[in-house]
């Protein structure tokens, strides 16, 4: 199972991106093995929607990051949503979506 071979489970989907602009992959992985994350249920992250920031045909070059870079205001209603990262140990499963979880007591 899942849970007998990963520490963590991330769930998103495919048009969606993890952005830390200030730090690397490996600084994520040792967030994550931080003592208060490890004994936690997960990391809930902050969604926000990227817009085709003026573009009506999709850039022939520039990375994703560089050419979309208009976002709605952290005000719109829907940037409240969250994506998860997923203590396997700690959690049940998904709730009624993949963005909320349920865990063991």
């Amino acid at each position: 199972s899942v849970r007998d071979k990963h520490d963590y489970v991330g769930f998103w989907d495919v048009d969606e991106y993890i952005v830390r602009r200030d730090a690397s992959v490996e600084a994520f992985r040792e967030f994550l093995g931080r003592e208060e994350v490890m004994h936690s249920g997960g990391v809930a992250l902050n969604w926000r929607i990227v817009g085709p920031s003026g573009h009506e045909t999709r850039p022939l070059s520039g990375s994703l990051l560089d050419t979309y870079r208009m976002c709605t205001p952290w005000s719109y209603a829907e940037n409240e949503e969250i994506k998860s990262v997923v203590r396997t140990e700690h959690a049940v499963g998904p709730r009624s979506d993949p963005h909320t979880f349920e865990y063991k007591e």
